[in-house]
């Protein structure tokens, strides 16, 4: 049907990013560039980053252990935010929150605090250097990575804080639980988690990404989480779907990331947001987790979660200003955000219904 939404409208659409971790947003066109500055294996590096949307599960987590080789220093992390955020604004996203653990490097002398204000600078940057171009509004989630120790979760969330403080909630907004969702039990960082709700951080907690973990989930869901990334599994448990469903939280939602680290099936039909928005319109945010790891875009995950919906226009515009009700910015922000959106209805799409 000529009204179903493909990828060129998908393109075209503004959109809201909430899930996307900094450094694996990374572009092949930024890693290659960081990689002619060596000291990187540039030849074995350069294969697996030039495959694209062919890299295998395996060569996608040898994509991080690289990154973590080249972004070594404050000066690069500015680079690449301002890379990333100039990708998110071509691809036509209008507000962007940008999650990334910050971490202590020795050999450059980058310290988790350098590592923040870093990333800030570039939000800052990118601002001013775009006032009338390319308009995007940035956030940072500083991430606790649950891989890492819960004393290192503490000093995340109390720089955070800090950060918070200093640019009067308007840059950091919030704190993301991520990492490997087989590391450590999840519950063991509900303590740096409510020390970031006293200091009225917003909280975009990982959980339910693989199976086993209904004890875990349990636990994690009685912080009323603003946001639960992915949440996989949840559909499949009654006891923790019914909290999640009666209290509306949101799921963010990527469908690539999870075909390609294998949590769900291929078929795009049998992702476990079918379930939540045909069964019960519930709130899903597209997502894209990490665009460079996966090679994918944000319109791309649209384009694939409209079709697996069989949504019209006009139904994935709707489904793409309703992310507006779950972004961590203040009523101004969402006030603006909902004018962008009608404009582009009235200029572009009101002639056609």
């Amino acid at each position: 049907m000529a009204d179903l939404a493909d990828l060129k409208f998908c393109q075209e659409l503004p959109k809201i990013e909430l899930h996307a971790h900094l450094n694996g947003s990374l572009s092949d066109e930024t890693l290659n560039k960081l990689l002619r500055r060596g000291p990187t294996n540039n030849s074995y590096a350069s294969t697996i980053i030039g495959k694209g949307e062919r890299r295998t599960m395996q060569e996608g987590f040898e994509m991080f252990r690289i990154l973590h080789e080249i972004v070594v220093s404050p000066e690069i992390v500015v680079e690449v935010t301002k890379d990333v955020i100039t990708d998110f604004a071509l691809d036509q996203v209008k507000y962007l929150e940008l999650r990334s653990t910050p971490r202590n490097v020795l050999s450059s002398g980058m310290t988790k605090r350098s590592y923040m204000e870093a990333v800030l600078t570039a939000i800052q940057r990118y601002r001013e250097e775009n006032e009338d171009r390319c308009r995007i509004d940035v956030r940072y989630l500083p991430s606790i990575d649950r891989s890492k120790s819960v004393e290192e979760a503490h000093e995340t969330v109390k720089l955070a804080e800090e950060f918070s403080l200093s640019t009067n909630g308007n840059l950091v907004v919030g704190v993301d639980f991520s990492g490997n969702p087989h590391a450590n039990d999840g519950a063991d960082y509900i303590p740096p988690m409510m020390q970031a709700r006293r200091a009225n951080l917003h909280l975009a907690v990982h959980m339910a990404e693989v199976e086993g973990k209904k004890e875990e989930t349990k636990k994690l869901l009685e912080l009323l989480p603003d946001r639960i990334g992915h949440g996989t599994f949840i559909s499949n448990e009654p006891g923790v779907r019914d909290v999640v469903l009666k209290k509306r939280i949101p799921l963010e939602v990527c469908v690539t990331s999870n075909i390609k680290t294998c949590t769900v099936p291929e078929d795009h039909t049998k992702h476990h947001f079918t379930w939540w928005r045909q069964e019960h319109q519930h709130p899903c945010i597209v997502g894209t987790d990490d665009k460079g790891i996966f090679a994918t875009s944000l319109s791309n995950e649209y384009s694939i979660a409209a079709g697996a919906l069989g949504l019209s226009r006009r139904e994935t515009f709707n489904w793409s200003k309703e992310a507006i009700d779950h972004v961590f910015a203040d009523i101004d922000t969402k006030s603006r955000l909902r004018q962008t959106w009608d404009d582009y209805w009235k200029s572009n799409l009101e002639v056609d219904t």
